[in-house]
């Protein structure tokens, strides 16, 4: 009965102990950050005010929509998105948090291949 409680307790600990190391297989919300910034500043600096596309990030009005309501749970116009830069980051932070995570996965864990 001791050595089942042991074992019982040990692989707690152990599990307790793995859960607390760095997650090797997860994305930081540091480096969701950073990707959303850089997004931010590589967008196209266009002269023209009416070009189609939205925000600090130059967004297309189909992704506007698709993207605010996976999100937020609701579909945001593209005006709303261009005259809100909190909502804009917002979205484009969530939209690019599951994708890189996603990468992240798809490249066995190869934060390199995933952010290319």
């Amino acid at each position: 009965m001791r050595s089942r409680w042991v074992g019982l307790i040990g692989g707690f600990g152990v599990s307790l102990c793995l859960s607390a190391l760095p997650a090797q297989a997860q994305i930081s919300e540091t480096q969701v950050g950073k990707m959303v910034e850089a997004l931010r500043q590589a967008a196209p600096k266009t002269a023209t005010k009416d070009d189609g596309l939205y925000s600090e990030w130059q967004v297309k009005p189909d992704a506007i929509s698709r993207w605010s309501k996976q999100c937020t749970g609701r579909q945001l116009s593209s005006t709303e998105f261009e005259a809100n830069s909190t909502t804009a980051r917002s979205v484009v932070t969530c939209v690019v948090r599951d994708a890189l995570r996603d990468e992240y996965r798809a490249s066995g864990n190869n934060e390199f291949m995933a952010v290319r």
